[in-house]
């Protein structure tokens, strides 16, 4: 008799820290969730662009909701089947903005970013990543393109 009531309290003292526990987290969470600052992101937007499902490219841009404000920016390549040696730009509504020059990836699914961090308010318009494909000849093909709207 002793031993079941062992077995029907302990089972009793797991329900109730799995509820306390579970609880705790919902409050925490929920604490996170009201305390953070509403941020608008733009992205990520990817595209397998001309590569047949080789190479990843994508956009991010990340900045308060409703304003021009971009805290950073960043624009990704990673290569999923064969390796290649690519180079990743970010480019804005001015122009190039940075550049991650021509590397030897390998087909690891790994990105490697270019990455802006302005902190300021930017020209409102498209943020583009663009992927660039070193040929055997030494010019380069674009073979990815994908772009996000700033605006606020």
């Amino acid at each position: 008799m002793q031993a079941h009531h062992f077995l029907v309290n302990r089972a009793r003292r797991l329900r109730r820290r799995t509820f306390v526990a579970v609880s705790a987290a919902v409050i925490v969470v929920s604490g996170f969730a009201i305390a953070s600052p509403a941020q608008a992101t733009a992205g990520p937007r990817c595209t397998y662009g001309s590569s047949s499902g080789n190479v990843q490219t994508c956009v991010y841009v990340e900045g308060p909701n409703g304003t021009t404000h971009v805290d950073y920016a960043w624009a990704s390549a990673a290569v999923f089947k064969a390796a290649r040696t690519l180079e990743v730009c970010l480019r804005g509504p001015n122009g190039p903005i940075k550049c991650a020059g021509f590397e030897r990836r390998q087909a690891d699914g790994t990105p490697f970013y270019a990455l802006w961090q302005p902190d300021r308010n930017v020209t409102p318009g498209d943020y583009c990543a663009n992927t660039y494909r070193l040929n055997s000849d030494g010019s380069d093909t674009r073979i990815g393109h994908v772009c996000v709207n700033v605006h606020s």
